[in-house]
């Protein structure tokens, strides 16, 4: 059903329509699949296949990978692509991204949806969602809807996560 929609839009060109048809496809081959418990347990499957990188940077070339997109991704729980977004919007090594989610770092997090220039509330989203951080260690908008953190903390905790990775 969601194919058969994205073929009727008219702001998809056919290579991105073909690339989205292709990891629809992959994913359904690969949903009764199972792996190790640990990322599973969290609901952090989607750290283990490749997002899709290549998607994100056509929606992005095309001006396209904007908050919307990137939302309905989240609400349709398609947190590869959510992943992608992240990487291709921030530039930030893909094994950077990756440690701050499996940290299940509040602060990392939002330090990392503020580099790919989103807003606050998305943030608030992806903690909840992406990183299964729990509701009392979540970091909130402030009053007016900003990030609750400075950008010196959240460049910080970018050089933070980026550090521990090149270990």
């Amino acid at each position: 059903t969601l194919l058969e929609k994205l073929s009727c839009r008219n702001d998809l060109d056919g290579d991105t329509l073909e690339a989205v048809k292709s990891m629809v496809h992959h994913r359904l081959s690969k949903e009764g699949e199972t792996e190790g418990a640990s990322l599973s347990g969290r609901g952090m499957d989607y750290l283990r296949e490749d997002p899709p990188v290549d998607v994100a940077e056509r929606l992005m070339a095309a001006d396209r990978l904007d908050q919307n997109v990137i939302g309905k991704a989240l609400h349709a729980n398609d947190y590869s692509f959510v992943l992608a977004a992240l990487t291709v919007r921030t530039g930030i090594d893909l094994g950077v991204i990756k440690k701050i989610f499996v940290s299940q770092s509040p602060k990392g997090v939002i330090a990392l949806v503020w580099k790919a220039g989103l807003p606050a509330k998305i943030a608030v989203l992806i903690q909840q969602r992406m990183a299964a951080i729990a509701p009392a260690d979540i970091l909130d908008v402030k009053n007016g809807g900003g990030y609750p953190l400075n950008d010196d903390e959240m460049e910080w905790q970018l050089s933070y996560f980026d550090s521990r990775v090149k270990k």
